[in-house]
């Protein structure tokens, strides 16, 4: 059986928190701040249905760089 590899592709913005959120406490809101730090924009994920594996990652740079990165593993 031949290796069948796809690959999938989505825009996203992933995004963490800069500070903890303080918890909710009995009564009161969860408080978050603003700010915010950027975990990436671009999710791939590379599959095999054949053989029942997948590759998930996030990545700041596009489609190019990434599959260069991915077919040398």
């Amino acid at each position: 059986m031949q290796p069948l590899i796809c690959m999938d592709e989505a825009s996203v913005q992933l995004l963490d928190h800069l500070y903890k959120p303080i918890k909710m406490q009995p009564g009161q809101d969860q408080k978050e701040d603003y700010h915010y730090t950027r975990e990436g924009s671009c999710l791939f994920m590379f599959f095999d249905p054949n053989a029942g594996w997948r590759r998930v990652s996030n990545r700041d740079h596009g489609l190019l760089a990434t599959l260069r990165e991915r077919s040398r593993e």
